[in-house]
């Protein structure tokens, strides 16, 4: 995406707006200390503005799902790699970064870290401890703060602004960067870069103003209701001042703060990458980074080597003609230079380098070349204060110990270095280091996505980067529960009162007209039954999520497709046929399937002649609290005890996927109309995780029943179920007569001629005698999973009627197809009365 281009006045951002105000500043270029640009300037009024943007922002955001925050963040950083070059331009010009450090370093090192914590995003996640009272249950939550303050500073940009306000938006939070007056066009180029990848308005606003404007502005936002964190990246005296702003407000805070940097170069160190590691660390970007290296301490025996080598680094390769590297401003190279001269007023010497005395209104701009002192004590301010230029000062030590002694003495503990070609020493000695980081024979500077960044003592507190990074913007909730019981009469009382208020349901389908008698019936037959036949058994917050799945199921089409068993099929009210699948009643009166999938199915019982609901609802009753639980199986019956199911594992109550057991006589009801039954069935077999239906619940074993034989389409769906099983084996079923094996083969060849098994493992398909003729008519039992087996026994046989149930709809659907070719001849569907 082609960058914007950057408009007159660098603009606040407050609720995905770009505002420019009645105040600015200017920002002056360290390369012409000239204005390079003008920056609308936030009032205090401007502040909450922002803060309360985000808080309208925080209810839905923090809401959405882990991928869609990921994706935004993924295509930010894509924007701003696009943007590469133009944003690096804006850090040259702004805060006098070379091209290196801006555009091969800082630029994409904020972009890299962008997409670790877009990565991240998916993994948050609580957890379930075993608490000890028997009965109890607990969950632990990990939970977004709310709105949360990131302060930060000028010298990398893409770095601080993406580890502040992404790992925060990461979390489900919402965000104000106040930016640096140093560098406010970097923070808008960052911040557009995220409206543009389709950030929300109000997820992210930018803030800046003038210094002086900037105590009213920052306490305006900290002492905000809505502000439930601060994250600060800055110098350690402004860190006390904003930490005590925290404190008075009682609020948590993320400090990033200064560093005096030690590079301990051992004895036995390689001089090559010291130096090399020494000079990168003190000299990059000026020293104008928090983890540069300001103190080196060398071993005696390596000293003078190591120094010339040092000096012959700083020199070669350096054109004398050249501009020396720029500072951010002239503030910054007065106080540089008064602690060189104080150092050597105080007995140190220059190693490199010398006294700067160019005047403060040069057009060269703010430069300085890197100063290297020698002969340097530890009361020496350019010793003890925090250069943050291009500084560095060498002390010679006589041992390890003394030069940890000495690291450890200042009040800072950001970051370290040691230089040892003995790993185990400088592992030991990095124990020993007070120091957020420690780095073994490579630079002190060192942050990237994966590796937990922040300080010790007077260095701050709290961690940027990595999973730890994610962790400072989440709350971490404990929520201890006790199952209670809800006695009979309250559960009745409870669906009694959602029942009268859901009969105002309606049918959404214009072509139907549904009377309040029909869905008054609907949800007396599968709400009011499930929950309080077995209230003694069934949990209270089970029935509501069942409530809620089968409300949206009746008021929803796109919901009922999802359960599926007849579409575009009209059943009649009175659904009770013989056997045989003859004579079936010449009623007027119709159920409009697409609103009702579920009672039509329930009407397939079989051989009985009465919907068999209550038998249904009970066994769901008396096992979803077991599901609940997280117990490993639960025993079910009919369809519809399948479908109240699958409502359970879409509300989310079964904690892990449960193990199903069906019996035997409800698989045939699910064979009623080729691939849609499978939309049901896949609820709750296709993503459980070792899914079972067997024939009865005292032969519980690892098989599933599968009726075959319609029609192309059903063997093709079994084939689809069949695939689903893994580490499948075949093997007769012990309970048969292998003697009186038939194979139907009408019924079965399709399934096993799609199976493509692999040799060895044919499955063996057993018929009792008994039960061939029923079964080869229609349909046959197949019993598969970890051991396909095929067997029909008594009571297969006396519930072996799929195939008639079939033919009934069959005739169903003929007699609605000729009431539709004959308009005349359908019912007044605005009065249709329904039988339950």
């Amino acid at each position: 995406m082609a960058a914007p281009p950057r408009p007159p006045v660098i603009p606040l951002i407050i609720n995905g707006q770009e505002e420019c105000t009645g105040s600015t500043f200017d920002v002056i270029s360290p390369y012409t200390n000239q204005t390079c640009w003008t920056t609308a300037s936030a009032s205090a009024q401007d502040a909450i503005r922002a803060v309360e943007a985000a808080e309208a922002a925080f209810p839905s955001w923090s809401q959405t799902k882990p991928t869609v925050r990921r994706d935004i963040l993924l295509k930010a950083a894509d924007i701003l790699e696009s943007r590469l070059e133009q944003n690096a331009e804006y850090m040259r010009t702004e805060m006098g970064a070379d091209v290196g450090a801006s555009q091969h370093f800082i630029v994409p090192l904020g972009i890299r870290m962008l997409r670790d914590i877009a990565g991240r995003i998916t993994s948050i996640c609580g957890s379930v401890p075993v608490v000890e009272e028997e009965g109890q249950s607990a969950m632990i939550y990990k939970e977004p703060m709310g709105v949360i303050l990131g302060i930060v500073p000028w010298n990398a940009p893409y770095v601080f602004g993406v580890r502040s306000a992404a790992c925060a938006l990461a979390a489900g939070n919402t965000t104000i960067l106040k930016s640096s007056e140093l560098s406010p066009c970097s923070y808008w180029a960052l911040a557009r870069a995220f409206h543009d990848a389709g950030l929300p308005a109000g997820c992210l606003n930018l803030v800046s103003c003038r210094p002086q404007d900037a105590p009213e502005v920052v306490n305006a936002m900290i002492e905000h209701p809505a502000v439930r964190k601060i994250n600060f990246t800055g110098s350690t005296a402004v860190g006390r001042k904003i930490a005590g702003a925290c404190g008075q407000n009682l609020k948590p805070c993320l400090m990033e703060l200064g560093g005096k940097n030690s590079a301990i170069v051992c004895a036995d160190a390689d001089i090559k990458t010291a130096v090399k590691g020494v000079v990168g660390g003190a000299y990059l970007n000026s020293g104008q980074i928090c983890m540069a290296t300001d103190r080196i301490l060398v071993h005696s025996s390596i000293a003078p080597v190591f120094i010339e080598a040092l000096k012959e680094a700083l020199t070669s390769g350096v054109d004398p003609a050249s501009q020396p590297p720029t500072l951010v401003n002239m503030a910054s190279k007065a106080r540089v230079n008064k602690l060189v001269k104080d150092a050597l007023a105080g007995g140190a010497h220059l190693i490199h380098g010398s006294v700067d005395q160019e005047s403060a209104q040069s057009d060269n701009g703010v430069r300085m070349a890197p100063v290297l002192l020698g002969g340097v004590n530890e009361k020496m301010n350019a010793w003890q204060e925090e250069a943050f230029a291009s500084l560095a000062a060498c002390m010679i030590v006589e041992s390890d110990e003394e030069a940890i002694k000495i690291a450890n003495s200042s009040g800072y503990g950001l970051s370290a270095a040691v230089f040892t070609e003995d790993l185990r020493k400088g592992l030991a000695m990095a124990r020993k280091i007070q120091s957020g980081a420690v780095h073994i024979n490579s630079m002190t500077i060192h942050d990237e996505a994966v590796l937990p960044h922040g300080g010790v003592k007077n260095s701050g507190w709290g961690r940027f980067n990595a999973s730890q990074g994610l962790e400072e913007f989440l709350v971490t909730k404990t929520n201890n529960f006790q199952a209670l019981r809800k006695s009979q009469a309250q559960i009745s009382q409870c669906v009694k009162e959602w029942v009268t208020e859901s009969t105002q349901v309606t049918c959404e389908d214009p072509n139907f007209g549904l009377t309040q008698c029909w869905v008054r019936s609907v949800m007396q037959e599968l709400i009011i039954d499930i929950c309080i036949l077995e209230a003694d058994s069934f949990e209270q917050d089970a029935a509501d999520a069942i409530k809620r799945v089968v409300e949206k199921i009746l008021r929803s089409q796109e919901a009922a497709d999802q359960y599926a068993f007849h579409d575009d099929t009209i059943y009649t009210s009175q659904f009770y046929w013989p056997l045989d699948g003859q004579n079936i009643p010449e009623s007027k009166e119709y159920i409009p399937k697409k609103i009702h999938d579920v009672l039509a199915a329930l009407r397939y019982v079989g051989s009985t002649n009465e919907l068999d609901l209550e038998g249904s609802v009970r066994q769901v009753g008396k096992h979803v609290s077991n599901l609940v639980a997280g117990d490993e199986v639960s025993v079910l019956g009919l369809p519809s005890s399948s479908v109240v199911l699958g409502a359970v594992v879409e509300a989310g109550l079964i904690s892990r996927q449960p193990k199903l057991l069906l019996s035997m006589h409800a698989v045939g009801t699910w064979l009623l109309d080729e691939d849609k039954v499978l939309k049901g069935l896949e609820v709750c077999i296709m993503q459980s995780r070792d899914p079972i239906i067997t024939e009865s619940v005292t032969q519980a074993s690892a098989s599933v029943i599968i009726g075959l034989g319609y029609t192309r389409p059903l063997s093709d769906a079994a084939v689809r179920l069949l695939r689903h099983s893994q580490n499948a084996r075949f093997a007769p079923y012990a309970n048969v007569d292998s003697t009186s094996v038939q194979a139907p083969v009408e019924a079965t060849s399709n399934v096993l001629r799609d199976l493509t098994l692999p040799a060895g493992r044919e499955p063996n398909i057993m018929l009792t005698e008994e039960s061939r003729n029923l079964v080869i008519q229609e349909t046959s039992w197949v019993l598969r999973n970890i051991n396909l087996e095929v067997s029909v026994t008594e009571t297969a046989k006396s519930r072996t009627v799929g195939g008639l149930a079939i033919m009934a709809a069959d005739r169903v659907v003929a007699h609605y197809n000729a009431k539709l070719e004959n308009p005349s001849g359908m019912h007044d569907e605005g009065t249709a009365e329904v039988s339950s």
